[in-house]
């Protein structure tokens, strides 16, 4: 009799949390993109459409159209976020940037607020100089261990990644020097700046070093540049998390001339970024971008209720084996 009220406990608590489905987009699975023979990626379903600034339909870029493939989950302290899995590993989306809220200098990237967080749960990716937003978890998830940076010029698999030492909140992460970064991906290497330079574009190629909270990073040492100081060269300025190089070309070599920056949190003054209407992320020498950043972490937390459900479930069984034995014996 026992056996069996632990099996009937068991069943009911199996009923009242059943294991939860994958729900999946409508046209995820016909989101896949195909390759022409010309090299050109076409979508084998409609075009992804969004609004422009003026209220017209656009066609997302093709690099952004993967965005489809994040759902929206519910975590703990920062409630819903929109969410991609890249094997076992969940990405969670924390900032969507092409206009100007988040140039260097701009308090909202330390306010600790959520900004057009209404934004942040659509899929949806701005047009240029269309909006900024920000979920509360760039300031409040903790468990974050890389960054990536996905702009509309690549993919997300080719998109450029910072790697850390520990784990922390993005902003603690991209806004302070706390946590080292890690050599992950060849990260400071003239390669990294390659990759870079396709995701953000430049038009400078010497002495390319990254920097973050207007600081150089030399930790790891930047391969290109030789002398890498507390602040660029010439007429170059600060930015929050960003590589610069100067006029001209050369690794490895003294840094010289004047610096420009591409990436996030740009200077608005000649000559970092060097435009007050677009300087989140982009510039007038670096391209013009829209991009959507993203943080990882090791698993996603689960909330309490969910805890509590699987202890359950791991006591009802294990009290169900301790009562077998006890009666085989």
């Amino acid at each position: 009799m026992a056996i069996r009220a632990l099996i009937l406990l068991l069943a009911s608590a199996s009923a009242n949390h059943p294991p939860k489905q994958r729900a999946l987009h409508p046209g995820t699975q016909a989101a896949r993109l195909s390759i022409s023979a010309t090299g050109e990626a076409a979508a084998e379903r409609p075009e992804v459409m969004r609004r422009s600034p003026e209220g017209r339909e656009q066609g997302a870029n093709v690099s952004f159209i993967e965005i489809q493939e994040a759902e929206v989950k519910e975590l703990p302290e920062v409630g819903k976020v929109l969410v991609r899995m890249d094997g076992d590993s969940p990405w969670v989306l924390l900032m969507k940037l092409s206009h100007n809220k988040f140039c260097h200098g701009s308090g909202l990237w330390t306010d600790g607020n959520a900004l057009k967080p209404e934004k942040m749960l659509n899929k949806e990716v701005p047009a240029f100089k269309e909006y900024d937003a920000k979920s509360i978890a760039f300031h409040k998830l903790k468990g974050i261990n890389a960054v990536k940076l996905q702009t509309n010029a690549v993919s997300f698999k080719d998109a450029p990644e910072v790697h850390f030492k520990q784990e922390d909140t993005a902003e603690t992460l991209m806004t302070t020097n706390k946590v080292d970064i890690l050599p992950t991906g060849g990260f400071n290497s003239q390669d990294y700046w390659k990759k870079w330079e396709n995701a953000f574009g430049n038009a400078r190629d010497r002495a390319p070093a990254f920097m973050r909270a207007g600081k150089f990073v030399t930790n790891p040492k930047p391969q290109c540049r030789k002398n890498p100081a507390s602040h660029p060269s010439g007429c170059g300025k600060l930015c929050v998390f960003c590589m610069q190089a100067g006029d001209g070309h050369g690794c490895p070599v003294n840094s010289a001339h004047n610096d420009i920056s591409s990436g996030l949190g740009l200077s608005s003054a000649f000559c970092g970024g060097g435009a007050a209407d677009k300087c989140s992320t982009s510039g007038i020498w670096s391209g013009t971008r829209s991009t959507l950043v993203w943080g990882r972490l090791k698993e996603l937390p689960k909330k309490e209720e969910e805890k509590s459900s699987t202890l359950s479930i791991s006591y009802g069984i294990a009290s169900l084996l301790g009562c077998m034995q006890f009666l085989l014996h």
